[in-house]
């Protein structure tokens, strides 16, 4: 069971929480300050480094879309979801993070608990944020985390 006072701090955060030889277990944290959510998912070893690449230069005009899925779609995989859909909000570059977090999927594949809320966010720290995806694995333990715009 979570933290709750953990769980409260307000942006996303990533953090690696166990591996073996084939995968890492993921922890991914989100909050608004309003709604809250976390999941753990299976990842390949480098995916950070393949998630930061895909984020990097985001956004590079005012319809710039990137959406990243992460986990178990599917009740055929073990763990939960996470999709983050990055997008502008207005023609002036300011952006927002729409997060939806599921922890396991029912046989029916339905979710058996979800979050879905959006979080505002600022080209530079998402520029952090990238920056520490890239260097994730490579020095257990570190988390990346994607701070509110304020």
């Amino acid at each position: 069971m979570e933290d709750p006072s953990e769980l409260m701090q307000t942006g996303l955060t990533i953090e690696p929480v166990w591996f073996d030889t084939d995968v890492v277990q993921y922890r991914i944290k989100a909050s608004n300050g309003r709604f809250s959510g976390v999941t753990h998912v299976y990842e390949l070893h480098d995916s950070p480094r393949a998630w930061a690449k895909q984020l990097a230069g985001f956004p590079q005009r005012a319809s710039d879309r990137r959406r990243m899925t992460w986990g178990a779609s599917s009740p055929l995989q073990a763990g939960g979801f996470a999709d983050l859909q990055f997008a502008c909000i207005d023609s002036a570059g300011h952006a927002a993070l729409e997060i939806v977090l599921v922890s396991e999927w029912r046989r029916s594949g339905e979710a058996v608990e979800s979050a879905q809320f959006h979080l505002n966010i600022t080209a530079a720290s998402l520029d952090r944020f990238v920056e520490q995806l890239r260097t994730l694995w490579t020095n257990p333990p570190n988390s990346a985390h994607l701070t509110l715009a304020t």
